[in-house]
């Protein structure tokens, strides 16, 4: 037999008790307390279910949110993008000087004057610009790498939440 709390005087009895054996509170007080408890029960029972069905859509909604992030980079591949970063900056320096000393040694060898000054001139602006070019897209990767990181976390602590 299912037991139930008087209303009155908060002692245990059935629920097929005419009435109280403590107090005498009458069966439909009793009855009146116990569609009361069932009805608080059924309440109780019905919101743990919107809020599992809310945790669920959310969870639902994060990971929608989540898969479209773009450069969402595993922090394993970090390495090789810097690496790739600091090699593009070497080879536009590398590129950029090997142009300003050819310049200078095709000068050098030959008298040529003016066209020889422009032609020098010319080349430190290849040069200098083979150089800039190379930190531009060396800087492009390493802020893609930073942003990448910065998501990676942001996911990550995503993740791991309740």
């Amino acid at each position: 037999m299912d037991k139930m709390t008087c209303p009155e005087c908060g002692a245990e009895i059935t629920n097929v008790s005419e009435a109280c054996p403590s107090c005498g509170c009458p069966a439909e007080k009793l009855q009146e307390a116990k569609a009361i408890a069932i009805e608080e029960e059924n309440r109780r029972k019905r919101l743990e279910e919107e809020a599992k069905k809310k945790s669920e859509e959310s969870q639902a909604g994060y990971k929608a949110a989540t898969e479209d992030i773009p450069f969402a980079v595993d922090p394993s591949a970090e390495v090789t993008l810097n690496s790739l970063a600091v090699a593009i900056s070497v080879f536009g320096w590398v590129v950029g000087i090997g142009i300003l000393l050819v310049s200078i040694i095709i000068i050098g060898m030959a008298d040529i004057g003016s066209v020889g000054a422009l032609y020098l001139f010319l080349s430190l602006i290849l040069g200098g610009s083979v150089i800039l070019v190379a930190h531009i897209v060396s800087a492009s990767i390493k802020v893609i790498v930073n942003i990448s990181r910065s998501q990676y976390n942001i996911i990550s602590k995503l993740d791991k939440r309740p």
